[in-house]
């Protein structure tokens, strides 16, 4: 069975309102982070993909903000 795909969606926590629950943001992140280190791909959608730039650097091809 091959790796599944994550899709993890909300509004950046910094600046969205959503109290850390975004993709790029405190839950969200934490999510991504886990899907990818998990060997899962992941898409994050996000209002700000900054905060998600290093987990695409660490884990290029796996995760598309």
């Amino acid at each position: 069975m091959g790796s599944r795909v994550w899709l993890v969606t909300g509004a950046s926590g910094a600046s969205g309102g959503s109290g850390g629950l975004g993709a790029s943001g405190g839950l969200g992140q934490a999510l991504v982070s886990e899907g990818l280190s998990s060997g899962e791909r992941v898409i994050a959608v996000t209002r700000d993909d900054e905060p998600l730039q290093p987990l695409t650097a660490a884990f290029p091809g796996a995760c598309a903000p």
